[in-house]
């Protein structure tokens, strides 16, 4: 979530004065990039430790 808002705040800030620092655009789409890539894997983290649970009991 952290990085999803330092993504956007970056995007929002990068036709302002700010812009001056480096390529906000570019570093704001591969920030919100990498918050997508930590998504997928703390989901597939939780599937996979409710699976184990599941087969665990034998359902």
């Amino acid at each position: 979530m952290a990085l999803q808002v330092v993504a956007i705040t970056m995007l929002i800030l990068e036709g302002t004065e700010l812009a001056e620092l480096g390529n906000l655009h570019l570093a704001g789409i591969v920030t919100l990039y990498l918050s997508l890539v930590f998504g997928y894997v703390s989901g597939g983290q939780y599937v996979w430790s409710f699976w184990k649970q599941v087969v665990a009991k034998g359902l």
